[in-house]
């Protein structure tokens, strides 16, 4: 089986509500990454951070890849660095793997000669799309800048969409948000939507994928969505991407655990400071606590030096117990 060629860089570069720090936000792959397979990443990851993730098996037989002198945000330009690149997949077989198959990447993946496993996506998220998906649909899209005043959001997604409409598994997240900044801070799994409210997000989200199929595009696909305060479906976007939940599900499901969530942290205290700065003080609350399945997984750690930003993965014998490891991280972390 051919092994994958990780290039998962944020998408929206360049959009104007773009944030710097998302740039740093490139050493997911190595959740979902196997031997044989090769991971890029902007900065080379921290030694002692590789070290930690070698507990889970997730280092031996990957191979790392980023330049020795790093452009702001296009450092895959880089010539040594193609070349760099072009040596490590010569006479070999890869499969090009992407966060989002925007044009940077396509670009990249035909610079180095490797080919994308699944289709190139179309772009879903232009507001003339979204408005004829609308029509065809019968739903309702939101069709402005991302909108943070609700507080009820989720993301349903498809993994390993097929042609003919049948997915691997189908999995709805809620979002997590701070209510100090009313911004995303995470993932929950499974949500505390209500059956009747799940029911209504499979089936709207069901007939916006078929007409999706009909442009044949496969592999795996997010519908982010909110509920207004009339309990009413309103779709923020439609995106042919990796976002956070996709690491994050593939992670549980490597790993065994049922009951997770996922916290995206910035902490400015942590600007300047390596991974153990953050590692050692909560070593206690580490997966796995007393060789149970529960415990927090850092991950992410590549913002840390210059943002004091990183994520968590928390994971628990049911939702309580996972909302108390959280608080009790929380409280560790913003300690003086």
């Amino acid at each position: 089986m051919p092994h994958k060629f990780f290039f998962h860089n944020l998408s929206n570069r360049h959009a104007p509500y773009h944030k710097s720090s998302e740039l740093y936000f490139d050493q997911r792959a190595i959740l979902i990454a196997h031997a044989g397979d090769i991971i890029v990443t902007r900065y080379s990851f921290d030694l002692d951070y590789l070290s930690y993730m070698a507990r889970f098996g997730f280092v031996e037989g990957i191979t790392f890849l980023s330049p020795e002198n790093s452009k702001p945000d296009r450092f895959w330009t880089e010539e040594s660095f193609v070349d760099a690149v072009r040596k490590h997949v010569y006479s070999k077989i890869y499969f090009f793997d992407a966060y989002q198959a925007d044009s940077d990447a396509i670009t990249f993946a035909h610079t180095v000669g490797i080919e994308f496993e699944e289709n190139v996506p179309i772009d879903f998220t232009s507001f003339v799309v979204l408005g004829k998906l609308e029509e065809q649909c019968g739903v309702f899209f939101l069709k402005k800048q991302w909108n943070e005043f609700f507080l009820r959001r989720g993301t349903i997604r498809f993994f390993d969409l097929k042609k003919d409409g049948t997915s691997a598994s189908v999995c709805i997240f809620e979002d997590v948000i701070d209510y100090t900044t009313s911004e995303y801070a995470g993932s929950i799994f499974p949500s505390n939507f209500t059956a009747g409210e799940e029911r209504i997000i499979i089936l709207e989200a069901s007939r916006i994928l078929k007409v999706i199929l009909k442009e044949n595009y496969c592999s795996t696909m997010a519908f982010e969505f909110a509920f207004s305060s009339e309990r009413h479906v309103i779709w923020l976007g439609i995106f042919p991407k990796k976002s956070g939940t996709f690491y994050a599900h593939e992670f549980a499901k490597r790993i065994g655990v049922q009951y997770y969530a996922t916290r995206l942290i910035h902490i400015p205290k942590f600007i300047g400071r390596k991974f153990l700065d953050l590692y050692n003080p909560i070593v206690p609350l580490l997966f796995p606590i007393n060789g149970k399945q529960r415990g927090v997984i850092l991950y992410n750690v590549g913002g840390i030096t210059k943002y004091g930003i990183f994520n968590v993965f928390v994971c628990g014998d049911d939702r309580g117990d996972v909302d108390g490891l959280v608080s009790i991280l929380r409280m560790i972390l913003v300690r003086p």
